[in-house]
């Protein structure tokens, strides 16, 4: 089981060390620059012997570490992060082994000719950006784009083993996030530390998350990162429903254990755009057990039952948290949206973007393409307190993506993510809990992606290579609920 094997100890272990390098690098950044170089050189180390081994140095860093500045080394005016790192190092080894076994071949997989008609339509994407936009601009537009330069290493890497220890580091890294945002939701919310404080600025300066005080004793704790914590929960799940049978008693309660804590993360995050993904996922999970695994329709609503009550002890633990028993933590943050500042934020960039997207459809403007709407975030109103504001990152995920590559780079994309879940339902015939639980993860990731840019971040691209590398090398096939 994935909750006692030696990469999930490993992986804690590891997340709370790299946590208090950052932690310590915030006041010191010569600590940053030093760990984050020492990181690094392992991963190429490791990557060197094989490169698998440095994909788990990647995935990891994905799962704890948001906007991937948790640390950074630092050279004058210069600073390298420690995503930017670990994707240099993993490259270079893959060239090496790549020349070192003479072999120049390139995947035999229909996923292979998807991500060559995406990569043409983000390589003219870039084109145009630099013909007709600012070039700083493209450059950090496009920065993210350039992680789907690992895809070819994810498919050479997936060896045996690759699925099972993926899924174990991936449910230690979310069960840290998710323990890291129950404390910070408790320092907060019973006045051990505030908003302004140490624990805030280090939280913001490295880009890991956000702290937003709602109201009295409630603060919303959010991190990029728990977009994981929400895919592991379906993967547990998924492991439970369809394994219940087979898994030991300890292993039963481990997962439930899990499943708690991660949920009341969800809830802590106050994420709308992840709680629209969970639904979703959750749907589509009860679909696919009466559809595809034929099971019965009272033992599916059972199962839907069990998600209900689950995200109402969540939501209660953190009433109980906070000291608000009686407030609505999720109604509140549907209350109002075209009043709420982000919602409004948010739907005020809705005009400009459907309005330019119909003006250039097919190829769109490139990569660095800048648009002016009104904001009323707060973070915003304090630099342009008419609230106009001009920037080339949008939150509505896929309508980003069409205003830079088109929609037929769009089109490209989807196509790219619909094989990768057709081969995951093709795959359920064989009733692997894998199948069923990446998925339920990549329904979360797709709908969340609608309303928080998550398919053009690294996070998600992340996500999506993986996936696609396990489907074709058909790694999600026959795995048995013991080896997790």
């Amino acid at each position: 089981m994935a909750f006692t094997a030696k990469p999930f100890g490993l992986t804690l272990a590891a997340a709370a060390a790299v946590e208090l390098l950052s932690l310590a690098a915030f006041y010191q950044p010569v600590i940053g620059t030093v760990g984050c170089l020492l990181l690094i050189a392992a991963a190429l180390i490791a990557s060197l012997r094989r490169l698998e081994y440095g994909l788990y140095f990647i995935l990891a860093e994905l799962f704890i570490g948001s906007q991937g500045h948790l640390l950074e080394a630092q050279f004058g005016g210069t600073n390298v992060s420690l995503r930017i790192g670990l994707f240099i190092a993993v490259l270079a080894a893959w060239l090496w082994h790549r020349l070192k076994a003479k072999n120049v071949t390139v995947p035999r997989s229909p996923l292979w000719y998807c991500y060559l008609g995406l990569g043409t339509f983000i390589s003219i994407g870039l084109l145009q950006g630099l013909a007709a936009n600012d070039f700083g601009s493209v450059f950090f537009d496009f920065n993210a784009w350039m992680y789907f330069g690992l895809t070819i290493a994810f498919f050479d890497a997936a060896g045996p083993k690759f699925l099972e220890r993926t899924i174990q580091i991936l449910l230690a890294a979310t069960a840290w996030v998710a323990a890291k945002t129950v404390v910070v939701l408790l320092l907060f919310s019973h006045n051990l530390t505030a908003i302004g404080g140490p624990l805030y600025q280090w939280l913001r300066d490295t880009r890991t998350g956000e702290v937003t005080l709602v109201s009295g004793t409630i603060f919303r704790i959010f991190f990029q990162s728990q977009l994981y914590v929400l895919i592991g929960y379906f993967i547990v799940a998924a492991l439970l429903i369809h394994g219940w049978q087979q898994l030991p008693k300890r292993n039963r309660w481990l997962g439930i254990g899990y499943l708690y804590l991660v949920g009341v993360a969800l809830v802590v995050s106050q994420s709308r755009s992840f709680w629209v993904g969970a639904a979703a996922a959750a749907v589509t999970l009860l679909v696919l057990l009466v559809w595809r695994l034929k099971l019965s329709l009272q033992k599916t609503a059972q199962i839907g039952l069990l998600f209900g009550v689950s995200a109402a002890s969540a939501l209660l633990t953190v009433q109980l948290i906070t000291g608000n028993v009686f407030s609505n933590i999720v109604g509140n943050r549907f209350k109002d949206l075209p009043r709420e500042a982000a919602g409004m934020s948010r739907l005020n960039q809705l005009q400009p973007l459907t309005k330019n997207i119909a003006a250039r459809p097919l190829l769109g403007y490139g990569f660095g393409k800048t648009l002016t709407y009104q904001s009323r975030d707060p973070r915003v109103l304090e630099t342009h307190p008419d609230g106009r504001y001009t920037t080339y990152a949008f939150e509505w995920g896929y309508l980003d993506i069409a205003l830079k590559i088109g929609v037929l780079g769009l089109g490209a994309y989807l196509v790219l993510v619909g094989y990768v879940v057709f081969k995951l339902i093709q795959n359920l015939k064989f009733k692997t809990s894998a199948s069923l639980g990446l998925l339920a993860g990549l329904v979360a990731l797709v709908i969340t992606n609608v309303f928080s840019p998550y398919l053009n971040h690294p996070l998600g691209i992340g996500y999506v290579m993986l996936v696609s590398a396990l489907i074709a090398q058909d790694k999600t096939r026959g795995i048995s609920n013991d080896e997790f």
